[in-house]
């Protein structure tokens, strides 16, 4: 009876553990946490870290808006790399380019709040790959 316990505790932890690879499909927005990975139109995008967060803090006062820069590990069949996209400023590294798809950062969540501080494993993104 032990061993049916414990197998099914496992099961379950299984299941509602999120997977670290999820599926996508061009022109379908979708959310990552860091850590985890897309696999769409063979690219694997891997969400690495949030590598700068200055946007300015629900309750504060900022004379700018600040920016947030997402490290992304991205493979293609022929080649591996990294890159940074960026939201803030005129939102112009928010979308680079991939071989024939375009790769562009939709959202950064949670936004930070004034003397809070966020941990890598609570920010979640939101990409969008696009034929270019």
């Amino acid at each position: 009876m032990k061993q049916v316990i414990v197998i099914l505790s496992l099961v379950l932890m299984l299941v509602a553990c999120e997977p670290t690879v999820k599926q996508g499909m061009l022109d379908t927005p979708v959310r990552l946490k860091v850590g985890q990975s897309l696999d769409v139109d063979g690219m694997l995008i891997t969400v690495e870290k949030i590598s700068e967060d200055s946007r300015c803090p629900q309750g504060a006062q900022c004379i700018w808006a600040g920016k947030v820069s997402v490290a992304l590990h991205v493979q293609t069949q022929d080649s591996a790399f990294d890159m940074v996209l960026m939201l803030g400023l005129n939102d112009a590294g928010a979308t680079q380019l991939v071989g024939v798809d375009s790769l562009t950062l939709k959202e950064v969540s949670p936004a930070p709040v004034l003397d809070q501080k966020i941990s890598q494993s609570d920010y979640s993104v939101i990409l969008l790959v696009r034929k270019a």
